[in-house]
């Protein structure tokens, strides 16, 4: 098992890829993992001080896209790396700048890669 410092936060409402994050990302990769089913989890982590080095998000959650989620942590003070997945096609998500695209349905090799994309980025 690699051991990588990096801490990531995982926002997805399907409980089959949150554990499968866990199973690849905390098992397999050795990264510290959060796991959120919800943008407002995420929220109450970043005002308790939680340290986070890459955010994965689900575009589509439950009251609040991934997007909305990406220009709040923003707000907030978050200046880590972020990785927007979705089913859409790219084309139809706007984009900001400094956000990565992983579409679905993903593969754990394209996963990888999005994370170490991203974390080289820092």
């Amino acid at each position: 098992m690699k051991v990588n410092p990096a801490t990531i936060l995982v926002v997805e409402h399907e409980p089959a890829l949150r554990r499968l994050a866990r199973s690849v990302l905390e098992g397999r990769l050795g990264y510290r993992l959060i796991l959120a089913e919800r943008a407002e989890d995420v929220i109450e982590r970043f005002e308790l001080g939680q340290v986070i080095d890459l955010v994965i998000s689900d575009y589509h959650l439950p009251g609040m896209d991934g997007l909305a989620l990406h220009h709040l942590l923003q707000r907030q003070g978050y200046r880590g790396r972020f990785v927007l997945t979705s089913g859409d096609p790219r084309e139809t998500v706007p984009m900001p700048d400094g956000v990565a695209f992983l579409p679905r349905p993903w593969t754990i090799d394209e996963l990888t890669h999005a994370i170490w994309a991203a974390l080289e980025q820092r």
